[in-house]
């Protein structure tokens, strides 16, 4: 017979110390179903031509929803997206002037949906090439005389001449041709057709879009004098 001093040294279980109804272990409850809500919305966003452009939100829900992107209200299936841990993100590459857009992320789960939009600028800061490097030209008078530039920029910019700082539009003394090349080029020429004296000044091509502005000056100096028929 085993002493009860010898039974009570026994190791003993610690679960033995535990009341009953702890030793039941239920399985965790699937956690409640959530419809999709919008923590931080799509943003407008402006980017350059041939650039990387970032559209990013953050949606969750329960269960995790299903998302569509949309392209000026038509669905589309871009080629760079992820949803991680509720942030959603579609990335442009290499942006072009066709990108551009009204952009909406639809999120979908058995609870609801949502949506949020944003708008896409795609635009670039004006750019002059002008044909010549020359910036001061000399010719004498009686002469024509006239200089030519690319400019360049999304959209497509304004061109302004102007002489000495003062516009010359209306003067039928100076020729202004424009021609489009593309939609985000054209090519630009001030022409003199008979330069007089008073055409010595600085003359000043200036574009400008909803980027930004850029100019261009010039230096005509006319030499000679006029030869005066008796």
């Amino acid at each position: 017979m085993t002493s009860p001093i010898v039974s009570l040294l026994r190791p003993v279980s610690p679960l033995a110390w535990l009341p009953i109804g702890l030793l039941v272990f239920k399985a965790a409850k699937p956690a409640n179903p959530e419809a999709p809500v919008i923590r931080e919305p799509l943003k407008d966003t402006t980017a350059g031509l041939k650039q990387t452009a970032t559209l990013s939100c953050i949606i969750v829900g329960v269960p995790t929803p299903t998302l569509a992107w949309y392209k000026d209200h038509t669905p589309f299936k871009p080629t760079a997206v992820s949803y991680e841990a509720g942030c959603a993100r579609l990335t442009l590459n290499n942006t072009s002037e066709d990108m551009a857009g009204f952009y909406t992320l639809e999120a979908t789960n058995d609870s609801g949906s949502v949506e949020t939009s944003c708008t896409l600028v795609i635009q670039e800061t004006p750019k002059i090439v002008p044909e010549k490097k020359a910036k001061v030209y000399k010719t004498k008078v009686e002469k024509q005389w006239s200089v030519t530039a690319k400019v360049g920029g999304l959209p497509r910019p304004n061109i302004v001449w102007t002489k000495n700082g003062e516009s010359i539009e209306g003067d039928t003394h100076y020729i202004v041709n424009t021609e489009t090349l593309s939609s985000t080029v054209c090519s630009t020429t001030l022409t003199i057709i008979n330069t007089e004296r008073t055409d010595t000044a600085k003359y000043t091509l200036t574009a400008t879009n909803a980027a930004g502005s850029a100019s261009y000056d010039v230096t005509l100096k006319i030499t000679g004098t006029v030869i005066q028929e008796v």
